[in-house]
């Protein structure tokens, strides 16, 4: 009877211990104490796309706590992307959807494009977030080169940038503005065969009053293969006198 005894004891000896080595091996990698909003996949892939292509992305949001919670804010790393997100407050055990939509307009390479959703416990009235990502690559339809236009008063009054084909077999720049009354950009297309587009953008200092410099932004509609239409924006310095 007292080895009966003693066996039932180590038993529920070990399992105490096997139960608080497992606790206590799960503080020990980082893991919190208590999940209250989690994904079952939050990194996905959406693999590569053309330039102008879009691609969307469901996120499966679920409560595991015990506690209410509200989804107050969801906020993206890139403007690239939009969201919608279904049920804001969620009872325990409860799921909503967090649709993403990514625009690849003007982007190029492997893209790692985050969005937090931000929630507070109700019972408690702590604020919490939760992370997802998306991995793209975008495969550029054109290049401009160059990608950055610096103007130095003293020495020139007249960049050029060309617009060049990569991966579309037409390129055709829609629309050039830029938002500054001193510069101007006037586009030309070029007679060669790569069908490659020049952009000349000019300096008039008559009509700038500042010298500390300045910046601004050369903003491109660009149609591919007459069916896709991409934005990208070139940042302008203008160096001090």
């Amino acid at each position: 009877m007292k080895l009966i005894h003693l066996t039932i004891i180590c038993l529920v000896f070990l399992a105490i211990s096997s139960a608080v080595g497992a606790f206590v091996m799960l503080n020990n990698t980082g893991v919190p104490k208590a999940r209250f909003l989690i994904c079952s996949e939050p990194i996905q892939e959406l693999g590569i796309l053309q330039d102008g292509e879009t691609r969307s992305s469901k996120f499966v949001l679920e409560n595991v706590s015990n506690s209410r919670i509200r989804i107050h804010s969801v906020v993206a790393s890139c403007g690239c992307t939009t969201w919608t997100v279904g049920s804001r407050e969620l009872s325990p055990g409860q799921k909503t959807d967090l649709d993403i939509l990514f625009n690849s307009s003007g982007k190029a390479g492997r893209l790692m494009l985050l969005t937090a959703a931000n929630y507070e416990v109700l019972d408690t009235k702590e604020n919490r977030s939760l992370q997802v990502r998306m991995n793209v690559e975008v495969e550029p339809d054109y290049e401009c080169i160059p990608d950055e236009i610096v103007f130095y008063p003293h020495n020139s009054l007249k960049q050029i940038v060309e617009v060049r084909p990569i991966n579309a077999q037409h390129i055709e720049v829609l629309d050039a503005t830029i938002f500054k009354r001193f510069f101007s950009v006037e586009v030309k297309s070029a007679e060669d065969t790569d069908q490659k587009t020049q952009l000349f953008v000019c300096f008039h200092p008559d009509k700038y009053e500042n010298d500390r410099g300045d910046h601004a932004e050369l903003n491109l509609t660009i149609l591919c293969d007459n069916e896709r239409e991409s934005y990208i924006r070139i940042p302008i310095t203008l160096s001090p006198k």
